[in-house]
C-alpha cells in the first residue's frame, strides 16, 4: 500500500519548502548521514520482537529515523502498511515508492498545516503506533499536539518510550520524567498495560528503552486478545529461522568481544564470498592529543556488497567514523541491511573507514 495522496502532496510541500536541519544538536530534524554518525544501526532486536508479539497487521512509526523497526515490521512480520514519519528523507534502500515496501512520510506532522491535517486523516487508523526515543528531541511546547497525533492514529496497541530527566543524549531538549509522559496518554483515553510493558522492559536489550518505554491500548473491546494477560511464547526472543531465513546468514555465528556479539570473519568471509561481498573493519577512534587512539571492544567485521571499482579505502574524518554502541550489533543485523550498509558508504563516505 503506497501513501495516501494527500500525504504525497504533502511531501512534496514540505521537501519544496527546504526542511532545515541541526544535525540533532539542538533538536529538530536529523539527516540519515547524522544519524548514522550519532548512534550507527541502533537497533533493539528485543524490542523489534517484543513488537511482533503484538501481532499487528499495519504500523506507524513516529520518527522512524533509518526505518530499522519499520523495515523489520514489514520483513519479518509481514505488516502492510508499515509506515515511518521522519522530517528529513531515509536511505532509499529502506524505504521505496513502490507499494510493496515500508514508506516513508517526509513530515514533521505536528506543524498544524492543513496539508499535514489533511495527510493525518488519509492514513486513518492502524494497529500499532509507537515513538521510541524521540519526543525528546521535540520542543516541549509541541508534545500535547504529538500526543492527540499518536492517539488519534492507534485502533490497537500504542508503544512509547521518550527520555527522561537526566539521560544522556545528543539533542535532548525536552526530558519529562516518565509518569508525565505517561499522562500525556491515559488523560486521553488510553489505557496502561504494566504487564504488557513489563515484558517490552525485560526483553529490550536498550538500557534507556528499558527505564522509559511504557505501552497503552486503545481500548480492549477493539482488540482480538485478552490484554496484560500472560501471552504464549517468550517475548524479545528472535523471530523463528524459518521467518528470517531469506534475510539472516547460517554461515555466521555471533562470538563475543568486549562486550558486543562480533560476526565471525572466517564463517562469513565463506558465506558471503559466493556473493561478491568483503569485510569492511568500522571502528570510531577519538583524538588523544593529535594521535589516532582507536577505542578498546569497538572493532568488527561487516559483510557488504563489494564496491564495483573494486576499491576498499577512502579518507575519512577519524572521529567520525560509524561505530555501533554496545548491544546494539546482533547476529544478522547487517545481513538484514546490507543494502543500507552498502548505501551509508556510498552516500555518507565520511563517516565510515573500509579497511
Amino acid at each position: 500500500m503506497a501513501l495516501p495522496a494527500a500525504c504525497e502532496a504533502h511531501t512534496r510541500q514540505h521537501n519544496s519548502a527546504g526542511a532545515a536541519t541541526s544535525g540533532g544538536l539542538k533538536g529538530g530534524a536529523w539527516g540519515y548521514c547524522a544519524h548514522l554518525r550519532a548512534y550507527g544501526l541502533n537497533f533493539d532486536f528485543g524490542l523489534a520482537n517484543s513488537l511482533l508479539a503484538l501481532r499487528p497487521s499495519s504500523s506507524f512509526e513516529f520518527g522512524c529515523g533509518l526505518g530499522l523497526y519499520t523495515s523489520w515490521l514489514h520483513q519479518v512480520g509481514g505488516v502492510q502498511p508499515a509506515i515511518g514519519v521522519e522530517p528529513m528523507p531515509m536511505p532509499s534502500s529502506i524505504f521505496r515508492a513502490e507499494s510493496a515496501w515500508p514508506q516513508q512520510l517526509v513530515s514533521d506532522l505536528l506543524n498544524e498545516s492543513a496539508g499535514s491535517r489533511e495527510c493525518v486523516r488519509a492514513l486513518g487508523q492502524l494497529d500499532l503506533v509507537f515513538s521510541i526515543e524521540v519526543a525528546e528531541h521535540i520542543p516541549r511546547h509541541l508534545h500535547a499536539a504529538l500526543a492527540d497525533l499518536l492517539v488519534s492514529r492507534t485502533r490497537g496497541f500504542l508503544v512509547f518510550s521518550a527520555g527522561r530527566p537526566g539521560q544522556p543524549g545528543r539533542g535532548h531538549i525536552a526530558n519529562r520524567p516518565t509518569g508525565e509522559w505517561e499522562r500525556d496518554f491515559t488523560s486521553r483515553g488510553m489505557i496502561f498495560l504494566p504487564r504488557t510493558t513489563a515484558r517490552f522492559r525485560g526483553a529490550s536489550r536498550n538500557g534507556e528503552i528499558r527505564r522509559n518505554v511504557r505501552v497503552f491500548a486503545a481500548a480492549r473491546a477493539q482488540l482480538g486478545m485478552a490484554l496484560d494477560a500472560p501471552q504464549p511464547g517468550t517475548w524479545g526472543e528472535p523471530a523463528p529461522s524459518a521467518s528470517r531465513s531469506a534475510y539472516v546468514s547460517s554461515g555466521c555465528r555471533a562470538q563475543m568481544w568486549w562486550g558486543l556479539e562480533t560476526i565471525a570473519h572466517d564463517k562469513c568471509n565463506a558465506t558471503h564470498a559466493a556473493l561478491g561481498r568483503k569485510l569492511l573493519s568500522v571502528t570510531r577512534h577519538y583524538a588523544n592529543g593529535g594521535k589516532r587512539v582507536e577505542q578498546a571492544g569497538r572493532l568488527f567485521a561487516v559483510p557488504i556488497p563489494g564496491r564495483a571499482d573494486g576499491s576498499s579505502q577512502r579518507a575519512v574524518n577519524d572521529t567520525e567514523a560509524i561505530w555501533f554502541p554496545r548491544h546494539r550489533l546482533r547476529q544478522g543485523e547487517l545481513a538484514l541491511w546490507p543494502a543500507l550498509v552498502q548505501q551509508a558508504a556510498d552516500d555518507c563516505w565520511g563517516y565510515i573507514q573500509l579497511s
